[in-house]
């Protein structure tokens, strides 16, 4: 693999990154009433500001290393292209079942509460 071509691949991991130096700067400005003995409303984006940062350099360090065990991706490429050229046939009785499922869950997801509701309807949406 060129280092042209390093480059290029890296660049949306670089933008994020600064994307992510960005938020932070906003996380850290978030202003509230600290409560004792509970973390605030900023700590949720600040960890998900973390973990977007930590993949981004995940990403880049193996693109940049990983390049001379580059795969043929052709071959996949090619069957890819092909299954998407000839879809499927639809079948109305999933997607009838999907959209049935999902209209029960928002209908009971006050009754039920969101993490058992949750777990069903993502039970429900695999079988299907």
């Amino acid at each position: 693999m060129t280092s042209m071509k390093r480059f290029v691949d890296i660049v949306p991991y670089v933008l994020m990154m600064g994307a992510a130096v960005g938020l932070s700067y906003v996380a850290d400005h978030i202003v509230y009433t600290a409560i004792p003995d509970q973390i605030g409303p900023d700590r949720w984006p600040k960890m998900i500001i973390g973990i977007l940062f930590s993949v981004c350099g995940f990403e880049i360090v193996r693109r940049l290393f990983a390049g001379a065990a580059a795969r043929d991706v052709t071959s996949e490429s090619d069957d890819l292209s092909a299954s998407l050229a000839m879809p499927q046939t639809t079948q109305p009785g999933r997607v009838l079942g999907t959209i049935i499922v999902t209209v029960a869950y928002l209908f009971l997801l006050d009754f039920c509460g969101f993490f058992s509701s949750t777990i069903v309807y993502s039970a429900c949406l695999m079988w299907l």
